[in-house]
């Protein structure tokens, strides 16, 4: 299921375990150079509940922050980033995905993503659509 609002998408989808994967994409505006981008950062929680994620989403309740629990193995990290590589091809010319870390754990955890292009900042990984922008090294 997703749903759409201005400056949000929100992704939720049931895992063989029962539980949901829920991403959540959160648009900013930035000014770079005299001009206007926007910056895009992405939350991944899994949950027993859409409405659990939604609490941990707004900041209400932070039962799920940082807890893992071990019951869904790489399923839901897999449909993650299934979900983060669609968004990242459907950017406009003026958008960016930041990906962050809370601890070092996930910071090696997304140290993965670098295999699909993003870019390794202090602290994020970022990336732009490839369709308009090329790295260079």
């Amino acid at each position: 299921m997703k749903s759409y609002s201005k400056g949000q998408i929100r992704i939720h989808e049931r895992l063989s375990n029962g539980q949901y994967l829920n991403v959540y994409f959160m648009r900013h505006k930035a000014v770079h150079q005299d001009k206007i981008i926007y910056i895009w950062a992405v939350g991944v929680a899994i949950s027993k509940t859409i409405k659990q994620a939604n609490f941990w989403f707004n900041g209400k309740k932070n039962k799920i922050d940082n807890k893992q629990t071990g019951k869904c193995g790489l399923e839901g990290l897999k449909k993650a980033l299934y979900h983060i590589l669609e968004f990242v091809n459907k950017m406009s010319i003026k958008e960016e995905l930041q990906v962050c870390w809370t601890d070092e754990k996930r910071k090696k955890a997304y140290n993965y993503l670098i295999k699909y292009g993003f870019i390794a900042d202090k602290d994020c990984y970022s990336i732009r659509n490839p369709k308009y922008w090329e790295c260079k090294e």
